[in-house]
């Protein structure tokens, strides 16, 4: 009986629903039982959800690099909300949005689907698709760019201002805020540390001609005024 209760214990401890979670610019490496390993990104929350026949990790905020060991048998699924995303012995990419989901794959397999819906795509390396409530094929895509945070770096090509200041402002609690409607057509093109505001503030008032004007939660980015002539 002993025995019975201990082999009992365990296995509830095994399959025990595990979480995890990351602050505003912090990043976490988790080294899962069945061998892959989950890079979360800053400002997200996992939870873990092993069983017998599939292991599934649902993304509840944020963003997660997976690095699947292969197990035919107990699939590897992230569901983001409505997304559910099935690997293949594979890595790749899940980021939550404000109104879905984006998948990048940089090697292997992934097929993705939604809840209650029909379609599924089945995506190849370098590629991406985004899911907000709209049908929309998979596009090629720079997976290596779009990883580059799991090396504690953001690469931009040819990127908007204004997406490069929403992107530098999610691993920060010191935001940039952009002035003028003009300004965020900008193109940008750099790699920056994640986090670091100030080189990245630095870079592009220089290069654009621009002032960071400092505020009491950040900086607002705008257009520099013309010196007077003496």
């Amino acid at each position: 009986t002993l025995a019975l209760g201990g082999l009992l214990v365990l296995l509830v401890a095994q399959f025990r629903q595990q979480t995890y979670e990351t602050e505003v610019g912090a990043q976490q490496i988790v080294r899962l039982d069945d061998g892959s390993v989950l890079r979360l990104n800053t400002d997200s929350k996992v939870a873990i959800d092993f069983g017998r026949k599939q292991r599934t990790v649902h993304l509840l905020r944020g963003e997660g690099f997976f690095e699947v060991a292969h197990d035919p048998a107990r699939p590897f699924v992230v569901e983001a909300g409505a997304t559910r995303v099935r690997a293949l012995g594979t890595k790749f990419d899940v980021r939550r949005l404000g109104t879905g989901t984006q998948v990048t794959l940089l090697e292997g397999r992934v097929r993705v689907t939604r809840s209650s819906r029909p379609e599924a795509w089945m995506l190849k390396p370098n590629e991406q698709i985004t899911l907000n409530g709209t049908v929309a094929p998979p596009q090629t895509a720079d997976a290596a760019a779009a990883s580059s945070w799991t090396t504690g770096r953001i690469r931009f090509h040819e990127t908007p201002l204004a997406s490069a200041v929403s992107e530098m402002n999610r691993y920060s609690r010191t935001k940039i805020v952009l002035d003028a409607d003009h300004l965020v057509d900008i193109r940008v093109s750099g790699i920056f540390e994640t986090g670091n505001t100030r080189a990245f503030l630095s870079a592009v008032t220089e290069l654009f001609g621009l002032e960071a004007v400092t505020t009491s939660d950040g900086y607002v980015l705008r257009s520099r005024p013309p010196t007077s002539a003496d």
